[in-house]
């Protein structure tokens, strides 16, 4: 234990330093994404956004088969986010054979 001895008040302080350093290092890799994760939520982010986008642009061209979509309807799907709600109104938009129809069932 020869190493002990040989410590110095000042050898101490540097040792006690570098460990606070490593502890704040652990808590900023705890508290923040690797790189890795970020681009995986990213990528599911835009995916969803993505598909969200898709089912409103169909839900519009099966209503464009009863007439001009009104600017209020428009709004609302557009408005939408909820993939479960923008895929019942596509089925709906399919099925419904008027824009009035399509808005009251909506």
């Amino acid at each position: 234990m020869g190493y002990v001895s040989q410590l110095t008040e000042e050898s101490i302080i540097r040792l006690h330093e570098k460990v606070t350093e490593l502890k704040t290092w652990r808590k900023l890799e705890a508290r923040y994404m690797t790189v890795e994760e970020w681009m995986k939520d990213r990528e599911a982010r835009v995916r969803e956004e993505t598909e969200q986008e898709v089912k409103q642009e169909a839900v519009f061209d099966l209503l464009e088969e009863y007439g001009t979509i009104p600017e209020h309807i428009r709004e609302v799907v557009l408005a939408q986010k909820d993939l479960t709600v923008l895929k019942r109104w596509l089925k709906l938009a399919a099925r419904a054979g008027s824009m009035e129809q399509f808005e009251k069932e909506m």
